[in-house]
């Protein structure tokens, strides 16, 4: 998301992995370079329904830089692919929309139930500019915040291989009823 401007996210690893932008966010600068500003209503990225986000079994990493405009709102989502009855994973804040602010990351094994880990609560207090990673590694996870551990560990839940529904890979919310639209 470096382009400054237009409706498309080109994905510059090569593999044409391109976004669109949709709901109006505002090119802004970001952290290095541009970034996208969402509102926190409607604004989001359509990457759509690619192979590539359909890990499996295997081990995956999620990286991000972000800035909260409030960090202790309401349940945000970063990345997600999951809808009202494909949920494969999403990385997230506030994972349980309990007011905690934690960050988390989650996936399934059969489009519905999900194995989760979350950090402790509140790591991110204020609008600064944050790294963020979610990874998972076999049957762990690890959550990251500008280099360091946030915590890593087995979660509960069914572990396997992940659920490789239809939904699309969306950055700033997830379709279904509770969209949880980052800003």
């Amino acid at each position: 998301m470096n382009e400054g401007g237009g409706l498309v996210a080109f994905d510059i690893s090569g593999k044409r992995n391109d976004g669109t932008l949709t709901g109006g966010p505002a090119w802004a600068g970001g952290q290095f370079g541009w970034t996208v500003d969402f509102d926190g209503t409607d604004d989001y990225v359509n990457v759509g329904d690619l192979p590539t986000y359909d890990f499996g079994a295997g081990n995956y990493a999620i990286s991000v830089w972000v800035q909260l405009d409030n960090p202790t709102g309401a349940r945000q989502i970063i990345v997600a692919k999951h809808d009202t009855s494909n949920l494969q994973f999403a990385f997230e804040y506030d994972i349980l929309d309990d007011a905690d602010n934690r960050l988390g990351i989650s996936y399934s094994t059969d489009g519905s139930a999900s194995a989760y880990l979350q950090s402790s609560a509140n790591p991110i207090t204020d609008s600064k500019w944050y790294s963020l990673v979610a990874q998972r590694n076999g049957n762990s996870f690890g959550l990251y915040l500008n280099g360091r551990v946030l915590t890593t560990g087995t979660t509960g839940g069914s572990h396997g291989t992940m659920f490789a529904g239809t939904a699309p890979l969306e950055i700033g919310k997830r379709e279904g009823t509770n969209p949880a639209p980052f800003a």
